[in-house]
């Protein structure tokens, strides 16, 4: 009879006592990350999937890097609170080259690809890498 009696009372404290409130660790935030053109995401340098991703993850700081292996990588820093959503939008770039051409004779025109990028000199001219037709003319004809 004594223990039915303690089993009771622990069973009351039980039902009178308020719930513990949850902590924000099982709070999460939400991450959406799409590009153009698509690439392999990187949190902390870990890969956790392909652009367009949609990730629930745990509130805190976060390194974030795209990569396609024909473009320049993405990065950045987030900080997530708990229950916050963000969106990255990324547009991968390119990788560009400077392009420098000096010759003697000053205002000879420079084509890539048959497109006039400038005359000469030619000071660090950003272009896409690539393979390019360079054509020097002088007054409309090649020379080069």
């Amino acid at each position: 009879m004594k223990g039915h009696a303690l089993f009771l009372a622990l069973l009351a404290m039980l039902l009178i006592t308020p719930p513990i409130l949850t902590t924000s660790e099982n709070q999460m935030a939400y991450l959406m990350v799409v590009s153009t053109p698509k690439a392999h995401v990187f949190i902390n340098g870990k890969n956790v999937g392909e652009t367009p991703l949609n990730l629930t993850i745990t509130p805190g700081n976060y390194t974030i890097q795209l990569y396609n292996p024909d473009y320049l990588v993405y990065s950045m820093n987030v900080s997530l609170r708990d229950g916050e959503r963000k969106l990255i939008n990324a547009t991968l770039k390119y990788p560009t080259f400077k392009l420098r051409i000096l010759t003697k004779e000053r205002g000879l025109e420079v084509y890539l690809d048959g497109e006039l990028i400038g005359e000469t000199p030619l000071n660090e001219t950003d272009v896409p890498v690539g393979i390019y037709s360079l054509t020097i003319k002088r007054n409309g004809k090649t020379i080069y």
